[in-house]
């Protein structure tokens, strides 16, 4: 007999009545409970009580309540609460999904139809790009990682769920070290893209990969590339190609243009593949799929068929065989005219989701373009490629937010002008990209601005909400740095220097003065100061970021000597000698002991001091240290 599980019957974190196990995992156990205040159905993740003295178990734990809860999307779990309790339980609250998974469908019945598979795919892309917009890459995407419930109307709403080895983006090398010294491996072997394989830099597009395969394997029951070992699943990743599933399954009569979709996602070189979830979410036939199969019904005449595409499910009934047969037909006919012109008028009316305005149908035109452009260019056909771009152009130019289809647009224009030697256009075009860039940079830097001014006014709210609030400022934060990165690059000085001193306010309110990510924020503040040649402000900002980097990982992590290294080369050109000499020399010496550094690193290291012994007119000294960085220098080539 069973042992029953002692949690069961009991209150958990004074608020959560535990009623059932729902499901364990290799970290973890989910169980169904009942808010007691709230009265409603959740779902409470524990770490396994083995797992509560294991830092990078408790870390990914973290993780995935970090990138969950900065997610708001139909098609994405919620999470609500997450927090430690005074036995040092890990937990997190989520939502209760009454469902199954699509792993479980698929074991099921074997695979899906190409109909309800485009209406799946369709939500997953849908919930995929609103994380990657939000810098999340889910990096464990799988059948069992999609629940699918069913709705009153008897539609089918799609979930996304377990973040727990998400990514944010820009990469955190923190996070990715203490992981992988841990010798586990990120993602699931029959999902897991080239670059993940290799453990290469990832982005979106692994996801898109992933996506590919769980498609694949959706609609035709097969793994497209699965080897006898997990060893040679990853090498199959990176090294084959996956039958076309027409040719896989050729009993399924797979669509050519799904069938291209997928075989796009799995393309090996990720600049091949689809670049966002948008652009898959665009290309998939869903209402081609949905018209088509509407009309093999009528064509059949008999049995009750269900059509199901764009997450619906619509029943036609058999027309009679009796004297109203014409009257069925005609009934028929109707139907079907009504749902072309609802069809028609959706492609045309309907404004696209909030992330991406446009009608369908000018979306397809600016596909369309582009498509036709690239093909004339491999064609060496610039001049043909030329007038579908400006056509593209066009298009791009009359909805959306008319930065990313327009900013496509125009770089391909300026290699095709460029190829055609109309040089004054060229560098018209080029002007264009430049301030359409310049818009874009300044359209994300209001809405990071609005953001931490909400970051702001909800810090020191008590209880679930400051935990939230927290974990979402601390999943957003390397979002700063990147976003400040992009203003002085365009020269948007002060609009960058108003940010940053910004988010130095709000996260050292809401988590703490010496929080690690501020030492970016100090180190980018004092960069961007300096091109404004505001010199005596920019001492004390670099002092700062050492001390939080020396505090955070001692004196001799490379992240405080390069910040030590900077604050020296500052005090070298500024002619603050003695200093100099003390920080120049301490870099150095850190930075030959240290095992981990690299001959750039290095060799920058010795030409700084090298620099320094120089202008103070000691020419051996330099010589003998400048013949050293060379050596380095000459050792790095050879190795690369």
């Amino acid at each position: 007999m069973m042992q029953k599980d002692p949690l069961i019957g009991t209150v958990f974190a004074d608020r959560y009545e535990i009623l059932s196990v729902l499901g364990t995992g290799g970290m973890s156990i989910v169980y169904k409970a009942r808010h007691k205040y709230m009265d409603r159905f959740v779902a409470v993740k524990l770490l396994l009580s083995h797992l509560i003295v294991d830092a990078s178990a408790i870390q990914r734990f973290q993780q995935e309540a970090q990138a969950a809860s900065s997610l708001s999307h139909p098609n994405i779990i919620a999470v609500y609460d997450f927090g430690v309790t005074a036995d040092n339980q890990a937990f997190l609250v989520m939502d209760c999904l009454e469902g199954e998974t699509l792993s479980e469908v698929l074991e099921r019945e074997g695979h899906v139809s190409v109909s309800r598979g485009t209406g799946i795919f369709a939500q997953v892309c849908d919930g995929l790009d609103h994380a990657h917009r939000k810098g999340i890459i889910h990096r464990d995407l799988k059948p069992s990682n999609l629940v699918l419930l069913v709705q009153e109307d008897g539609s089918e709403l799609v979930k996304l769920v377990d973040f727990g080895i998400a990514k944010f983006l820009p990469q955190d090398g923190k996070m990715r070290q203490q992981l992988t010294q841990t010798g586990q491996v990120f993602g699931s072997p029959l999902y897991m893209s080239p670059e993940q394989c290799v453990g290469s830099g990832i982005d979106a597009r692994s996801d898109i990969y992933s996506l590919g395969c769980l498609m694949y394997e959706a609609l035709t029951g097969i793994h497209p590339l699965r080897g006898a070992t997990s060893f040679e699943t990853m090498s199959r990743h990176v090294n084959d190609k996956p039958l076309p599933m027409q040719q896989a399954a050729p009993e399924l009569s797979i669509p050519a243009a799904i069938d291209q979709v997928v075989l796009k996602c799995m393309e090996k070189d990720p600049e091949q593949r689809f670049q966002s979830a948008a652009e898959i979410r665009q290309s998939l036939p869903g209402f081609a799929m949905t018209l088509s199969g509407a009309q093999s019904l009528v064509a059949s005449g008999s049995g009750a068929r269900a059509v199901s595409g764009q997450g619906k499910t619509f029943v036609a009934q058999p027309a009679g065989r009796t004297a109203k047969r014409v009257e069925a037909s005609l009934v028929w006919a109707l139907s079907l005219g009504a749902m072309f012109v609802a069809v028609i008028a959706y492609l045309i009316f309907w404004p696209g989701p909030k992330s991406d305005r446009g009608p369908i149908y000018k979306k397809i035109f600016w596909m369309a373009y582009t498509t036709l452009a690239e093909q004339s260019v491999s064609h060496t056909n610039y001049q043909l490629a030329k007038g579908f771009l400006d056509r593209a152009e066009q298009e791009a130019t009359t909805f959306g937010d008319n930065h990313a289809r327009l900013l496509t647009t125009l770089n391909m224009k300026s290699e095709v002008l460029a190829h055609l030697g109309m040089f004054p256009e060229q560098e018209q075009t080029n002007q264009r990209i430049a301030q359409l860039t310049r818009e874009q940079i300044l359209s994300e830097y209001r809405k990071a601005v609005g953001e931490l001014k909400a970051l702001d006014l909800a810090a020191g709210v008590a209880g679930v909400s400051e935990s939230m609030t927290r974990l979402k400022a601390e999943a957003n934060a390397d979002r700063v740095t990147v976003l400040a990165r992009k203003l002085y690059a365009a020269r948007l000085y002060e609009d960058e220097q108003r940010l940053l001193r910004l988010a130095i306010r709000v996260y050292s309110k809401l988590i703490s003065a010496d929080y690690f990510k501020l030492a970016d924020y100090f180190t980018e503040l004092a960069e961007s100061l300096k091109a404004q040649q505001r010199t005596p402000e920019v001492r004390p900002l670099l002092i700062r970021a050492l001390e939080i980097r020396t505090k955070a990982k001692g004196e001799d992590d490379l992240s405080s000597i390069r910040a030590l290294l900077v604050l020296g080369q500052w005090d070298r050109d500024q002619a603050n000698y003695k200093e100099a000499g003390r920080e120049l020399q301490k870099a150095f010496d850190l930075t030959s002991k240290h095992p981990g550094v690299t001959h750039e690193f290095m060799a920058e290291c010795v030409n700084s001091f090298a620099d320094y012994f120089n202008q103070l007119g000691q020419r051996d000294e330099a010589r003998a240290l400048f013949l050293r960085a060379k050596e380095i220098e000459e050792k790095m080539h050879a190795d690369n």
